[in-house]
């Protein structure tokens, strides 16, 4: 084999791997575009994920509110339960039963 030959076939492995490393550079290439949707997707979501989690909170603010109102009245509430079942338990009571319900008015004329 001559210089020549040697010459052209180290030409022809250079041109070969001249060859893969460009269809490497362009398969690179569409990884880093691939990579960079990627991570506009990743951003996307989550500012979508922090908004809609904002909108939860706020959600659960007005629910917390509402549980707060409830639960302050429960006092009031309670007591109207109580004030009403005093009469309620005397008015049903044995003792009650025996009894008329109303005592007789008092007499205004006289014969």
């Amino acid at each position: 084999m001559t210089a020549d030959e040697r010459f052209d076939r180290i030409d022809a492995n250079i041109e070969r791997l001249s060859e893969r490393i460009e269809a490497s550079v362009v398969r690179l290439g569409r990884l880093e575009d691939n990579l960079a949707r990627l991570t506009q997707y990743v951003l996307d979501f989550r500012g979508e994920t922090a908004s809609r989690l904002e909108i939860i909170e706020n959600r659960l603010d007005v629910v917390a509110a509402n549980i707060n109102n409830i639960e302050a009245r429960f006092p009031t509430i309670t007591k109207a339960i109580l004030d009403f079942g005093k009469p309620t338990t005397q008015a049903h009571s044995p003792r009650r039963l025996t009894e008329p319900p109303y005592p007789d008015p008092p007499l205004l004329f006289t014969a």
